[in-house]
């Protein structure tokens, strides 16, 4: 169904935006990806989930949530080249967009590693209670953590800066900053569960899908901001 609607939506790209190489080439290589997806998914069932190609996986799904929901960002600006025309936000900060999106991009990797660590740590030692599992992981856990207060404080940095230090943000910018904190919070919390309480399997969906949802959400507001500094030049 993924490749499908991927498909789809590659053919009317090339038919609507044939000029416009931004949004041709994000569905290329999205396109691209979900093929080697479907490959990797099936390595994954000959090789009983091997941790490495799971985390392999989890990538190229990543990076395709993002080039979509670029390419859809960025058609909706050339339907609409007025939508961050009055907006202004401040200049020399994609540096920020940068450093988050890979911080997150490597917390999410390590972030997978913990959680295959702790459950095949919990499998072998049923006994251990959760804090003496989280010291037999090693550095993981505490590269995962300063990665984690990073993310936090790069993300109120940048809503800051888009939203209160910046002239007319557009609704776009306001709501995708604002719930990047909320979808934070709720990945400490989820994050908390998942370490000092039996893991379930809905919590590792949902602590999964919220770092999906930001990773794409700083795709959202990093076209915003690049739009309003074209605009206003």
């Amino acid at each position: 169904l993924v490749g499908l609607t991927i498909t789809i939506t590659l053919i009317l790209a090339y038919k609507y935006y044939p000029h416009t190489p931004v949004i041709k080439w994000s569905l290329t290589v999205a396109f691209i990806l979900t093929l080697i997806e479907g490959w990797i998914g099936a390595v994954l069932v000959h090789t009983i989930l091997n941790p490495v190609t799971i985390t392999l996986h989890l990538i190229l799904a990543l990076i395709i949530v993002m080039l979509l929901l670029y390419a859809a960002q960025e058609s909706y600006y050339i339907e609409n080249p007025y939508a961050e025309k009055n907006s202004k936000y401040p200049l020399n900060i994609n540096w920020a967009f940068i450093v988050l999106g890979v911080s997150l991009f490597i917390e999410i990797i390590i972030g997978t590693e913990v959680r295959g660590g702790l459950q095949m740590l919990r499998k072998e030692n049923p006994l251990l209670d959760s804090n003496f599992l989280l010291y037999m992981l090693g550095p993981f856990k505490y590269m995962h953590t300063i990665l984690g207060i990073v993310i936090l404080f790069l993300s109120i940095f940048l809503w800051v800066k888009l939203v209160k230090q910046s002239d007319s943000p557009s609704e776009v910018v306001k709501q995708s900053s604002s719930l990047i904190l909320v979808l934070i919070f709720l990945q400490i919390v989820s994050g908390e569960i998942l370490v000092f309480i039996k893991v379930k399997p809905i919590i590792q969906l949902f602590h999964l899908w919220f770092a999906a949802i930001i990773m794409g959400l700083i795709s959202v507001q990093y076209s915003a901001w690049k739009k309003s500094q074209i605009a206003n030049e």
